[in-house]
This record gives structure tokens, sequence and C-alpha cells, in this order.
């Protein structure tokens, strides 16, 4: 499900010509709602090509799959059950992978940024260093990366440590906001 999910938002991100791939939107919305100032507008404009035109079909579509996107990452963040999943491929080579990774990666360092988060001195020691460790993840050189299974099994670590570097980003932030 999650993979054609992930196709589906590739796909209509390029129709609607949207430069930034299905990982790097999802990074980037992530971004925005952790940071306790989520703006659906905000993070549409990031999202949205230059000239965008609501009469355009593609642009309508992709329009409508980024507003879904929105809806079921904000109620997956928020959910105590914590099945808060990052958008990528699953079924792709492990260099096609790793560079989704990378682009998530940045596109939520990118979103946290630009939605006004925190600066980085008002994390916790544990946010700071899962900041830091998500900025070396943005720099992986996927090209690098070997068709083996201990490279396969290093790539979903990673990925089973953004679900928590989010998460504890996430209630950091939270937990700040209630202090002030």
């Amino acid at each position: 499900m999650r993979e054609r999910e992930y196709q589906r938002l590739e796909r209509d991100l390029a129709r609607g010509g949207v430069e930034h791939s299905a990982a790097e939107a999802h990074g980037l919305l992530c971004g925005f709602l952790v940071s306790m100032r989520p703006s659906r507008e905000n993070w549409l404009a990031e999202i949205r090509p230059a000239g965008f035109a609501d009469e355009d079909r593609d642009l309508q579509a992709c329009g409508e799959r980024l507003s879904g996107l929105y809806d079921a990452t904000a109620e997956a963040l928020a959910a105590a059950d914590l099945s808060f999943e990052p958008l990528l491929p699953q079924d792709d080579a492990l260099a096609d992978r790793a560079e989704a990774l990378r682009g998530w990666c940045r596109g939520f360092l990118d979103g946290l940024g630009l939605s006004g988060g925190a600066p980085e001195a008002a994390f916790s020691a544990e946010a700071r260093e899962a900041l830091q460790d998500l900025s070396a993840i943005g720099r992986l050189d996927a090209d690098a990366v070997a068709e083996d299974e201990t490279e396969d099994q290093a790539l979903t670590d990673l990925v089973e440590f953004l679900k928590v570097a989010v998460l504890l980003i996430r209630e950091d932030l939270r937990r700040r906001a209630h202090e002030h």
C-alpha cells in the first residue's frame, strides 16, 4: 500500500511540475508539522511550482493528493500508537531508496527551518543529536550504497531511526512550547 501511495504521489508531483520528489515533499511536510506552527498553505506554497493555476487538471490532482497527504501525516504524527511512517519507496533499488531517504531528511530539515522552528540551541541534547544525525543522513552518498543484505539492513535501520528521531524532535518541541 505505501509503495503505491509513494508512486502515485511521485507521478502526480511530476505531472504537476513540482520539483520535489515524493520523499522530499513528505519530509518537508513533516518538518512543518513537528514545528508546532504547521500551515497547510505555507507547505503547499513551498511545494507548488511557480505559476500554479487552479484550472490545470494535473495541478488540481496534485493539490488534492498533497492535501490528503497533509491530513494523513498530521494524523499519524499526532497518533498515540506511534503509527508515523516516513513516505519512502520500498521496492526500489537500494541506491534509489537511499537517495529518497537522503531527500526526505533534507526536506524535513528544510521544513523545520522554513516553518520558523526553534533554533538548534533551544532543543534538548537528545533532539540536537537527532537533528545532527538527520543532517548527516541528508549528506548520504546514495551512489556508494551497494546492493547487498548488509546495506539493505543498514538502510532499514536508518528508516527506523528516522521515525524515532522525528517523534523525539516533535515531543521536544511540544514540551518546550508548554513550558513557555
